[in-house]
């Protein structure tokens, strides 16, 4: 089987050269541009390249090797871009990426799976890029992509085979990303369920005080009134905000066959690619906060961590990315408090996640069967706005940092 999938790619495979690349509709100037991180498995010889630090850190854990940088990528479509899909084989283990739409289709044709797009890279030679060259091993069916014209060179005696420009990369990036760990307390602000008023109420505030949050989104909410719409998610997303799963309807995934478990998990995850396309990878956390074995083997299938409700401090080195802790920032919670539980950060070198829901002046109004006991699910803009300018008082002050969650594994180097 693994013989024919590696012969039917390579009878498949049209040089990247000489086939038109899709591109992507126009953006503003001034694109970020991240680092395209690459590693290797020993283990099959796999070459696999990401742009997402904290996906880089998941292989680390997982056996993968660093092996550097290969160059930047743009991180959303625009003008003179072109999208680098992304696929991954369950038969060879082979990571494989072009900008042919039919090669991508073909590839799945012989067992590939589409992963969404890795990356966006120039669409032409121009100053600041440099080609980005594709080879195949035909004995493992790996493929390989390289800026290093004697490393192109050399692979052949190594069992490669050459097989063109696969694009052009970027020679220097805007992302501002951390990638050296974090010698002080860390503050992570991340907020649940994609409610409208998370974006109405609280994105000027985030905007106000420069802070970056990591936002869960819901997928099958965004035609009702009180939830974000997609733009409205992809405005934050294009903020610079993290965007991560929180289901596709917020059920108890506790209670979920294996069936319907998936398609809640995997649902949500093809929607938000769909819709961030700039994304390959992103972390889940799950509707109130209920998981058993379970669900966190099948969470490992599509996310690269879970934030959970269980409350507590993340020491630096000692979490698991698979249960992340947090603090519940409710409505009868205090300011006093939050900034204490900041404090605790700071002092102890620790990482406080802190999670929050609605933000609005009053109280929402009660859902079906529930109780004013229940309502505290919300935070009222004033105290949000506190909360954000002292945590940024002390990062000004150079004792905490601020970060997304996945910038905060990033540092963590787990």
């Amino acid at each position: 089987m693994k013989k024919q999938l590696i012969a039917g790619l390579a009878l498949a495979a049209v040089v990247l050269g000489s086939v038109a690349a899709w591109s992507a509709p126009a953006a503003a100037a001034g694109e970020a541009k991240t680092p395209w991180y690459r590693l290797a498995n020993p283990r099959n010889g796999d070459h696999f390249y990401t742009q997402s630090a904290a996906e880089r850190s998941y292989a680390l854990n997982t056996g993968y090797r660093n092996e550097g940088m290969s160059g930047y990528v743009a991180t959303a479509p625009g003008a003179g871009v072109t999208a680098f899909y992304r696929l991954n084989s369950a038969v060879t283990g082979d990571h494989f990426y072009t900008t042919s739409v039919p090669e991508r289709d073909n590839a799945l044709k012989y067992g590939y799976k589409y992963e969404g797009v890795g990356g966006y890279l120039a669409s032409t030679p121009a100053s600041g890029t440099t080609p980005l060259y594709r080879l195949v091993n035909p004995r493992n069916g790996d493929h390989f992509y390289t800026q290093s014209a004697a490393e192109r060179n050399s692979a052949p005696a190594y069992g490669y085979r050459y097989e063109g420009v696969a694009g052009y990369i970027f020679t220097t990036g805007t992302s501002t990303t951390p990638t050296q760990p974090s010698t002080k307390g860390i503050v992570s602000f991340t907020f649940d369920d994609a409610w409208k008023n998370i974006y109405s109420q609280g994105r000027p505030l985030f905007n106000k005080n420069g802070v970056k949050t990591t936002q869960y989104l819901l997928t099958d909410t965004t035609e009702y009134p009180d939830y974000m719409t997609v733009l409205e998610m992809q405005g934050l997303g294009a903020e610079g905000h993290e965007i991560g799963s929180h289901t596709k309807s917020h059920a108890d995934l506790t209670t979920l066959n294996a069936a319907a478990l998936t398609e809640e998990l995997a649902g949500s995850k093809s929607a938000l690619l769909g819709w961030f396309p700039g994304k390959s990878s992103m972390g889940f956390a799950t509707p109130y906060g209920a998981f058993n074995d379970a669900v966190i083997a099948e969470i490992k299938k599509h996310y690269t961590y879970h934030r959970s409700t269980e409350e507590g401090f993340n020491s630096k080195t000692g979490f698991d990315r698979y249960n992340i802790k947090v603090q519940n920032v409710y409505s009868t919670t205090s300011g006093t408090q939050v900034n204490n539980w900041i404090n605790q950060a700071i002092n102890n070198n620790t990482w406080l996640v802190l999670v929050y829901h609605q933000v609005t002046a009053a109280a929402p109004e009660l859902g079906p069967g529930e109780t004013e006991a229940d309502n505290i699910y919300w935070t009222s803009p004033t105290v949000l706005d506190a909360e954000l300018s002292y945590a940024v008082s002390k990062k000004n002050a150079g004792i905490l940092d601020i970060m997304t969650v996945e910038q905060a594994l990033a540092a963590s180097g787990k």
